[in-house]
């Protein structure tokens, strides 16, 4: 074999190999494949929140015209609540005061609530149970809804009614009440 013939096999050699070698590594690539796995972990936290809705505001006002409302007492319209959470709950009225601040005219001693302001829920949607008969209200927590479901939209409505009697001199009496939803 001349030389010239040597080189030119040669160089057609190394073509082939080098050709050869690039399909194998291009069929190689074709053929394997790899994977990775990796775990997602949510960490969801305790969420709850409560408030007043439908023009439901911050101003309760009943008055009272004369014996007759005085005696039997007033009812207020309803007031209307949600309350959003991802756990079931519980909600509960407490007031700042067990006396109303008395806004008038004559010395009047502090005037206990006891008896004379009393709460009850109505058209509970809740899921849950609710204090449906009125009942007095002070300092003491009074448990408005209890075992409530969780969701987003878990509404009720509440009615004050208060009985002054004839022992209130004339005047504005105020407390404020506040409501607590807790995880149960």
């Amino acid at each position: 074999m001349k030389m010239t013939q040597f080189k030119n096999l040669a160089k057609w050699l190394s073509i082939a190999l080098v050709a050869g070698c690039m399909s194998t590594a291009a069929f190689a690539q074709e053929a394997s494949s790899a994977g990775a796995a990796q775990r997602t972990n949510l960490k969801v936290g305790d969420v709850i929140a409560i408030g007043l809705v439908n023009g439901s505001g911050d101003l309760i006002t009943m008055f009272f015209p004369g014996m007759d409302e005085m005696m039997k007492g007033l009812e207020t319209p309803k007031q209307n609540l949600v309350v959003k959470t991802n756990q079931h709950f519980k909600v509960f009225l407490t007031t700042t005061s067990g006396t109303f601040r008395y806004d008038g005219e004559e010395s009047q001693a502090p005037v206990p609530l006891n008896g004379i302001l009393k709460v009850k829920v109505e058209d509970n949607q809740t899921g849950g149970i609710a204090l449906t008969d009125y009942n007095s209200i002070s300092t003491a927590p009074v448990t408005l809804i209890s075992n409530g479901n969780y969701g987003d939209n878990q509404a009720f409505t509440v009615r004050f009614k208060a009985t002054p009697g004839l022992q209130l001199p004339p005047g504005i009496y105020e407390v404020n009440v506040l409501y607590t939803a807790t995880p149960m």
